[in-house]
């Protein structure tokens, strides 16, 4: 039996040590956190998000008056988003193509980029 004390363990067969598993771990909560709040203090005016993928779906769960889901919307998204004539900062956490067409649209509405942050398939962005 071994000692519960020894931090080596090793899955035998993967080549995954305790160490790396723990890390992984780790690394999951905190984009896990990141994913959940838009960076900014303020609240966005504006939310895009895809509903097809889950954690895209779970960030179009947060507060704000307009809410654009790129997946169920997908033909009249942009149209909505070129008339929206709100104020504010726009928050999104979509594939990069939606994110070329919403910061396409944005800009020449004179908002510029704030962040971009790429988690795997989806991109994380703000706009204001």
């Amino acid at each position: 039996m071994s000692d519960p004390r020894n931090l080596s363990w090793h899955a035998p067969g993967i080549g995954l040590s305790r160490r790396a598993l723990l890390q992984l771990a780790l690394a999951q909560a905190l984009g896990s956190a990141v994913i959940a709040a838009p960076r900014s203090g303020s609240a966005p005016a504006l939310l895009i998000y895809d509903g097809r993928i889950p954690r895209s779906r779970a960030f179009g769960l947060t507060p704000a008056p307009l809410a654009l889901d790129v997946a169920q919307q997908e033909a009249d998204a942009w149209r909505r988003l070129r008339a929206w004539s709100a104020a504010g900062p726009v928050s999104g956490l979509t594939r990069w193509s939606d994110y070329l067409q919403a910061r396409g649209a944005l800009q020449h509405r004179g908002l510029r980029v704030r962040s971009e942050h790429r988690q795997g398939e989806l991109i994380q962005w703000e706009m204001s």
